[in-house]
């Protein structure tokens, strides 16, 4: 075989030969799939926050309940009463105020934008620590609102100190089993955002606005 390099003018040149590419194979290219992950977490994380902006006819429903002359509260003391609609009523605007942030977060999540990798466990993290509060809270206020009433009713002896013992454990109770429903998504979003694994992955997501750093 001459070294010469080719000459197309000359008839009696050959063109050098072209390596040959062997066939492609059925199936031999790997199709990379996107994770799903994003898409299960951020729909549901939606649904909850749909269901989250209802706190807004829950602090309504409170204070029309608040300003009727017999209401659940009427047993308490004013200061106390009113101290307690107060309460609730930033505890659900706290809730409401998250529920928006889980929204842009889960909105993030379905774009596969990288903001949502800290928005995402940032909010888990606060709905866990208000959701806490909100809980004690409410224990805090079962407990001194069964006091008054068993002070105002001059009801006296074991009987009394058996129902208002019953009493904070039932509300403590049905408070921890309140919080561990109320606590299973934010605890999974927190530990799934914080593997590895996830964090890579969304390391290589793009960043779209001047929110993802």
């Amino acid at each position: 075989m001459s070294n010469e390099p080719w000459n197309e003018n000359d008839p009696n040149a050959q063109p050098p030969l072209s390596p040959q590419v062997p066939p492609t194979q059925p199936g031999a290219i790997a199709v990379q799939k996107q994770p799903i992950w994003p898409t299960v977490i951020g729909v549901i994380g939606i649904i909850l926050s749909a269901f989250g902006f209802l706190g807004v006819f829950g602090i309504a429903l409170l204070w029309f309940v608040y300003l009727l002359p017999d209401n659940p509260f009427s047993q308490s003391q004013p200061q106390q009463e009113l101290w307690a609609v107060l309460t609730q009523t930033i505890f659900q605007l706290i809730f409401l105020a998250l529920c928006v942030y889980l929204l842009i977060g889960c909105i993030k999540l379905l774009k596969r934008d990288a903001a949502a990798g800290s928005i995402m466990p940032q909010w888990a993290s606060m709905y866990i620590f208000i959701a806490v509060l909100s809980v004690v809270f409410n224990i805090v206020f079962t407990y001194l609102n069964f006091q008054q009433q068993f002070q105002s009713s001059g009801a006296g002896g074991a009987n009394e100190e058996f129902v208002q013992t019953a009493a904070i454990i039932g509300a403590v109770v049905g408070g921890i089993i309140g919080l561990l429903f109320a606590l299973a998504y934010p605890l999974f979003v927190l530990i799934w955002f914080k593997r590895k694994a996830i964090k890579n992955q969304i390391e290589t997501w793009p960043k779209k606005d001047r929110y993802t750093k």
